[in-house]
């Protein structure tokens, strides 16, 4: 529920600056010893520096897939002059916040 709750919030923003968001999470992903706040703020983060940095016409995309390791959360952008642009893959910053908090 937490990436769907930040891509709800992230919606209307993406709407005003003329951007699309599209999500693509599992409804079942395995668990994770993160501390859910602090996975909260560092997507946040990257969704914030997508639809501050992507020109109008472009997408935003949040996708998330269970992986050997965990999750991996992947927030890319896409535009014209840039085909597909990878912001970040997430899994290192969660991991680093599930050793902190495990």
């Amino acid at each position: 529920p937490l990436l769907y709750e930040l891509a709800d919030d992230m919606t209307p923003l993406t709407r005003h600056a003329g951007l699309t968001l599209t999500v693509d999470i599992p409804p079942h992903l395995p668990p994770t010893k993160v501390d859910p706040e602090q996975l909260r703020i560092i997507v946040r983060n990257l969704l914030d520096n997508a639809l501050k940095y992507t020109p109008a016409g472009g997408k935003i995309n949040l996708d998330a897939r269970a992986v050997d390791h965990g999750v991996e959360i992947v927030v890319a952008v896409a535009h014209q002059a840039n085909a597909a642009l990878t912001l970040i893959a997430a899994t290192a910053a969660a991991h680093a916040v599930g050793r902190r908090f495990a």
